[in-house]
């Protein structure tokens, strides 16, 4: 159903924002110590089943709207909404519209004189474009990278092969020679026993004969 269709994009969003809360230093802190925490989710589509604002904020509310606690807050933003907002000029958006343009046009010609205007405006912007330049301007320094991180991991896995295939052929020498050994001292305990069976028949038949011996004697 249309409810259902992005519900998974939605509990991940309160799964991911419960972990990040729980996860706070807890021990010895008062529970009014707690920060607030903050999960956005930046999503090139509607995941609500409404016609949603630019930005939803999301806290613990009951139904009438009275609110249990605003210390976690869940934030969507839509970026289909872009197209309406680049028609405005550059002085007349908001700061999150300023960032709605960015993230969604930044690699689109048509915004370029839109797109330098909002960097000459907000400085945080300007750092993540000069971010996301470097990340994105030499492709084949991103394939070497890419390349060398692959071939190290590859290593590390043939590594990690030796040594598990090595302790495993060691913990096989170790158990044959375990058995081997267990093997000898049963061998050994069942000689021990067929001596001492021997050395009991030996003991009754020397005592049969000295008892043969005693009874000729009294004839």
């Amino acid at each position: 159903t249309q409810e259902n269709e992005h519900k998974h994009i939605r509990n991940r969003s309160v799964f991911s924002l419960s972990d990040l809360h729980a996860n706070q230093p807890g021990r010895g802190v008062h529970y009014a110590d707690f920060r607030s925490s903050y999960q956005i989710t930046i999503c090139n589509y509607n995941v609500f089943n409404w016609d949603n604002e630019l930005v939803e904020e999301f806290t613990y509310r009951n139904a009438n709207g009275r609110q249990l606690s605003d210390i976690t807050t869940a934030i969507f933003i839509d970026l289909t909404q872009v197209e309406e907002i680049v028609r405005k000029p550059v002085a007349e958006m908001t700061a999150i519209e300023q960032w709605v343009v960015f993230l969604a046009k930044a690699n689109d010609p048509r915004c370029r004189d839109a797109l330098n205007e909002i960097l000459k405006r907000k400085e945080g912007i300007s750092v993540a474009y000069e971010m996301l330049t470097s990340i994105s301007t030499d492709a084949n320094e991103r394939a070497r990278f890419h390349s060398r991180r692959m071939w190290q991991m590859d290593r590390d896995h043939e590594l990690a092969s030796v040594v598990h295939d090595t302790n495993a052929k060691w913990e096989k020498v170790v158990a044959d020679k375990d058995k081997s050994l267990a093997d000898k001292d049963e061998m050994l305990a069942d000689k021990d026993k067929s001596l001492a069976d021997k050395d009991k028949m030996l003991a009754d038949a020397q005592a049969l004969i000295a008892e043969l011996r005693a009874k000729l004697g009294e004839r």
